[in-house]
């Protein structure tokens, strides 16, 4: 997901070890956002101050679940 200055990202399986990141634009090193670990971006605001953010359910409950979640932690 990418706003005017920002990247948002997840890396790793679909499960709650999947880490959510951001980096500039402009490049540089990812910055960890451990308060959104286990979320999947989907969208951002138009204001670039919160995430649509998708998390797998549990075995039980395999769907996605959706929630919103700040971009500052």
């Amino acid at each position: 997901v990418v706003d005017a200055n920002r990247i948002y990202y997840a890396a790793g399986e679909p499960d709650d070890a999947a880490r959510m990141y951001q980096v500039s634009g402009n490049g540089g090193e990812p910055v960890p956002m451990p308060h959104l670990t286990g979320m999947f971006p989907f969208d951002i605001s138009r204001d670039g101050s919160q995430l649509l953010l998708g998390r797998y359910g549990t075995d039980a409950v395999p769907q996605w679940q959706v929630w919103v979640g700040s971009t500052v932690g």
